[in-house]
């Protein structure tokens, strides 16, 4: 809890005084978009992965509630207060104009007022879904369920379609929107620096959760299922945006729209299969009270 905390609170500095260290407008939304994407991998995705693993699957919440739940706070507490003395110390080394250490002191309160409470419910959230898990396991096996050997071909394709679609929507995507953009700028480099460990995070990602889906996992479904909704809200709103906007025929806005419409689709179809129940029984999203089919 104390590194998360940490680190989130050196991201949200890092954030906020983006437009005092670099003058480009357009430079700071890029580079804010990209940031979003980290903190969201770490403070989130990786975090919860962390806290759910590590109470060994419901046990230390069970035994040890109280001293857990004070270590979180404590925990959170304290990274925060760290990373609130850190930050104030090191922008103006990295070059950050007009900032002094008494100022970003003055922004630790609301910093510890937005991170710990929801830093806390995350982690207790992600303890409590490991219980509740493995008391979902229980239930189905005094039902008598029994998951099949094999992936069904529903399952099967929706793999496929995650792992190579998937990149090509979620990865291949941001390279066509921020390429362009790369000129002879001195945080062209930077973009390029940030933006394809990231790409290639999310790659590794997207065939992680294929070979989750095939293999039955019930992590597997959820996250296809939970960022097969978020892209189409995200495919959707661009779309839509795009729609708004004085027409172009410019061979990028045209591979842009293409790729969109492509992506929408994909997701679409994703939706549906994984809803079928034989994807639902191949990763155990049934409910225990029916007998298997």
């Amino acid at each position: 809890m104390l590194i998360f905390s940490f680190e989130k609170t050196l991201m949200y500095y890092l954030m906020t005084f983006l437009p005092f260290w670099i003058n480009s407008v357009l430079a700071v939304s890029v580079f804010r978009i990209i940031l979003s994407a980290y903190s969201f991998l770490v403070n989130f995705v990786l975090f919860f992965v962390a806290f759910y693993y590590a109470c060994d699957r419901g046990i230390v919440i069970q035994e040890k509630p109280a001293g857990t739940l004070i270590s979180i706070l404590v925990g959170g507490f304290v990274g925060t207060w760290i990373g609130g003395l850190t930050a104030p110390l090191l922008l103006p080394a990295l070059g950050v104009k007009d900032f002094s250490f008494t100022y970003g002191l003055s922004m630790l309160p609301s910093v510890m007022q937005q991170s710990l409470p929801s830093d806390t419910i995350l982690a207790i959230a992600a303890m409590l879904s490991s219980w509740f898990v493995l008391k979902w396991d229980e239930k189905l096996m005094e039902s008598g369920f029994k998951a099949r050997a094999e992936a069904p071909p529903d399952i099967i394709l929706v793999s496929v379609l995650y792992a190579v679609f998937g990149i090509l929507s979620l990865c291949i995507l941001p390279l066509l929107i921020f390429v362009p953009y790369i000129g002879t700028e001195l945080w062209s480099l930077w973009l390029i620096a940030t933006l394809f460990p990231l790409v290639a995070v999310n790659a590794v990602s997207q065939i992680a959760v294929a070979v989750g889906l095939y293999k039955g996992k019930r992590w597997g479904w959820l996250t296809a299922f939970a960022a097969s909704m978020i892209s189409i809200c995200f495919n959707a709103v661009s779309l839509t945006i795009y729609g708004f906007q004085p027409s172009s025929e410019s061979f990028s806005t045209l591979v842009f729209l293409t790729v969109m419409i492509i992506a929408l689709v994909l997701n679409i179809i994703t939706i549906i299969f994984l809803l079928t129940s034989s994807s639902r029984h191949h990763c155990r999203i049934v409910n225990p009270t029916k007998p298997s089919p």
